[in-house]
This record gives structure tokens, C-alpha cells and sequence, in this order.
């Protein structure tokens, strides 16, 4: 993680991760940070990707090279799934400080435990420094999808850019488009600001995009493994191995986003409304 490499801070909780963001805005004077794709337990410590996500009681089933494929679960529903299955811990702002805060200050299972609970959520969490480079984190949650996507963090970055600039022009607060680096007062909360605004809009988006992919992509790979059912397969190792290879592939191609399909999606995004910030310093 970039921010972790250059604020040179050991994240494992949002404690941590606000201090690793200060860094970024006061030592770097990087004015908007964003994190993406974390993975956090219900009292918000940080899981490994590589971690499991789902209980070990009903593992996913994986390909050979260990991607998830589509789940068929009847309780599935893209439509019904809300991303906020739980509220953030809140973290006294008037008690934080970069300088003496130690994740282990921070209530938290043990790490046993943390890492075998369920994750069902993504988070991201985004800051603008204030004047003098305090950080105002916001965080929203979007459910985790059962599938692989690849450069979902391309299509994030292209889709913040112009959605900031929007925030930025139709913002209630006077002149901010000729403010330096575009950044908002003190006195505007972490949830109200315009980076905040700009990312509900491109996670609605990406959500309703990545939804349909998925339902396309579970309807194509069924029809795949219907005709590879009926046309067999061989015996012995290597036959497993390009079964499963072939499979992989099919998998990759059935899941590609394509974005320009999704016009709709992108210019008006769906359930802003389940997208909304939240401050959490």
C-alpha cells in the first residue's frame, strides 16, 4: 500500500490509517487522499486481502489459480444487498493525536479471531487536509461482490477526477473552485466535502456496474459449465489441470467490465442514497 510505504506507519485499525493520512497531508502537503479496497473487522481493525472473507464454514469455490467464481446464493439480490451492514466505531477527535496514538490503544478482537469474521463489506476512506493538515476522514462501505475484478482501481481513478471537479463547481461554499488545491474550510465536516460527494457518486456507479456484470457473468458461466458437463473430461492430472485452466479463462472473459455498456450508470448513478459518507474522525 502506498500510503503505508511512504508515511512509513504500520496501519492496522482507522487509528493508524488516520495517522499514515496525516503524514501524507502535512509532510507531503497532499490536500485529498483516498484508500481504497480496505477490508475491516466490525471494530474497524484492517484485514489482509489475502485473508479469508467469507466464514470457513462455506468457503468459496475457486478456480486453480484461486480467484472466487460467481456464488450462487439464493439470498444474493444486487438490488436488496445495502452496503452499511454496520455503523463506524467513532474515534474521539478531541484525544487523537498522530504523535502518541498506538494501535493498541484501540479496542480489537484478537487476531484470530478478527481475521477468521466475516467480511461483507469494501471500504473506502478519503480525507482533504484542513489549513493547517489535519486530516477529516470520511468512510463509505460497499458490499463485497463474489467475484475478481480487474482494474477496477483505473476505473475508480478516471471516474473521481471529473466527479471532484463537479462537487467542486456546484459546491454551496463561495469561490472553492479558486481555492488552493480545491480545499474546503475548517469548519466543513469530513462527510460534506466535495471529495466525499465525489465518491458516493463514482461507488454508486461502480456498484450498479459491477452488479450487472456479475449477474451476466453468473448467467454465462452456467451456460459454460452446462456445455463442458455434457462434453466431459479426461482422466488424470494434467486433464484436471486444463479443465480448470479453461475454465479460468472462461471466468476472466465472463467477468470483464465493460464500461462503455453502462452509460446509464455513469452519467445518472443508482442508490446514491446507499453510498452516503460518514465522518469517522
Amino acid at each position: 500500500m502506498a500510503c503505508r510505504l511512504l508515511s512509513e506507519t504500520t496501519i492496522t485499525d482507522l487509528i493508524s490509517l488516520a495517522a499514515a493520512i496525516q503524514v501524507l497531508h502535512q509532510t507531503y502537503q497532499v490536500p485529498h487522499v483516498i484508500i481504497t479496497s480496505l477490508r475491516l473487522t466490525r471494530d474497524n481493525r484492517t484485514i489482509s486481502s489475502q485473508a479469508p472473507s467469507r466464514a470457513t464454514s462455506n468457503p468459496p469455490s475457486t478456480t486453480a489459480s484461486g480467484q472466487h467464481t460467481p456464488i450462487r446464493s439464493p439470498n444474493y439480490d444486487p438490488a436488496q444487498t445495502h452496503p452499511a451492514s454496520y455503523l463506524a466505531r467513532p474515534i474521539n477527535s478531541q484525544n487523537f493525536s498522530p504523535e502518541t496514538s498506538h494501535p493498541a490503544a484501540w479496542l480489537s478482537l484478537p487476531q484470530d479471531e478478527a481475521e477468521s469474521e466475516e467480511i461483507k463489506n469494501i471500504t473506502i476512506i478519503g480525507s482533504t487536509a484542513t489549513s493547517d493538515f489535519k486530516p477529516r476522514l470520511f468512510r463509505i462501505d460497499t458490499p463485497e461482490l463474489p467475484l475478481f475484478f480487474s482494474g477496477t482501481g483505473d476505473m475508480f481513478a478516471a471516474l473521481t477526477i471529473p466527479r471532484l471537479i463537479e462537487a467542486v463547481h456546484s459546491s454551496s461554499i463561495p469561490d472553492l473552485s479558486s481555492r488552493p488545491s480545491w480545499r474546503s474550510p475548517d469548519d466543513v465536516p469530513a462527510a460534506e466535502l466535495p471529495l466525499a460527494k465525489a465518491c458516493q457518486k463514482v461507488l454508486a456507479s461502480m456498484q450498479a456496474i459491477l452488479n450487472k456484470t456479475t449477474v451476466t457473468c453468473q448467467e454465462r458461466m452456467k451456460v459454460y459449465d452446462a456445455r463442458a458437463a455434457k462434453e466431459g473430461c479426461g482422466e488424470g492430472v494434467e486433464a484436471e489441470a486444463d479443465i480448470a485452466k479453461r475454465r479460468h479463462l472462461a471466468l476472466m472473459n465472463a467477468s470483464e467490465v465493460t464500461v462503455v455498456r453502462h452509460v446509464k450508470e455513469l452519467i445518472d448513478p443508482p442508490n446514491l442514497d446507499r453510498f452516503k459518507p460518514r465522518s469517522v474522525i
